[in-house]
């Protein structure tokens, strides 16, 4: 565990019941909001995984439809903020470095100046877990408003007391992760005309993409399905045969020609994945 992790750990179960009464911020109702201030807007998902990033991207759309002239900062880990650098959406990203060594002087002092500037809302997007780190960005952010889930109290508080703003949470459990980010934003009347997750890539990333699938002898004038059966944590993989098995029966109903990826301690998935199909074909 790393030692910021550690301390992050030991004041969620130990002070933060503490520091309820001393920091809390009063609830404000979400008529209050007046939007026609609110012109900097802050959206931190700094504490999650790429698939969870992804399953967070209809927020960017839907807050800045509903909100069209306000500048929207999104505060992500460093091996998410690429995924959103030409994101349409966004207008700026600010990196937390999940290790101490990325914090060198420039990123500390980028980071600061950044988060200094002043915002009017904040949007904590805590639906898969709930992040010490997300919540004190938020607060230090000196937003007016602060909004985020009512669910995943830390230990021993009677509320998410970070926020002034805590969005119902719909106990679901078969909900979709994509309709739970919406539904924090929802509590200030925000909808969404589709709840579709997207990244937006360059002409460059396309043709580089293209070009590394010419040289796999892919037809792009075929179709493409491309199956990742990996994952961060071990325990979140769905079995390698049915990801197989997804893959045969698309392949034979519309002829599509099937990738798979893996991570760099992945391989062996992967091969097992390519047996599979050959099993089956």
């Amino acid at each position: 565990m790393k030692p910021w992790t550690r301390i992050e750990q030991f004041f969620k179960h130990e002070q933060l019941r503490a520091l309820e009464g001393l920091l809390g911020l009063p609830e404000v109702s979400p008529r209050d909001v007046d939007w026609n201030r609110i012109k900097r807007i802050l959206v931190v998902r700094q504490h999650d995984q790429l698939g969870d990033f992804l399953l967070s991207t209809p927020v960017f759309e839907a807050i800045k439809k509903h909100a069209p002239t306000a500048e929207i900062t999104l505060v992500a880990r460093n091996y998410t903020a690429s995924l959103a650098r030409h994101h349409r959406y966004i207008d700026d990203i600010m990196v937390v470095f999940e290790h101490g060594r990325f914090w060198t002087g420039a990123n500390i002092s980028r980071f600061t100046k950044q988060l200094g500037r002043g915002y009017d809302l904040a949007v904590v997007l805590n639906t898969v877990s709930h992040s010490l780190t997300s919540d004190l960005v938020a607060r230090f952010s000196r937003a007016r408003y602060i909004l985020g889930s009512s669910n995943r109290l830390f230990s021993g508080t009677s509320r998410n007391f970070f926020y002034n703003l805590n969005a119902p949470f719909l106990g679901d459990r078969v909900r979709h992760q994509s309709e739970r980010n919406l539904d924090i934003i929802r509590y200030l009347g925000i909808e969404c005309d589709s709840s579709r997750e997207a990244i937006f890539l360059t002409g460059e990333e396309k043709q580089w993409a293209k070009n590394q699938l010419s040289g796999l002898g892919i037809d792009d004038k075929k179709k493409v399905v491309v199956v990742h059966p990996g994952a961060g944590k071990i325990g979140n993989r769905w079995p390698v045969d049915s990801f197989a098995e997804v893959a045969r029966r698309l392949a034979d109903a519309c002829g599509a020609q099937v990738i798979v990826t893996s991570g760099s301690n992945e391989n062996d998935l992967a091969s097992q994945f390519l047996q599979l199909m050959s099993s089956q074909a």
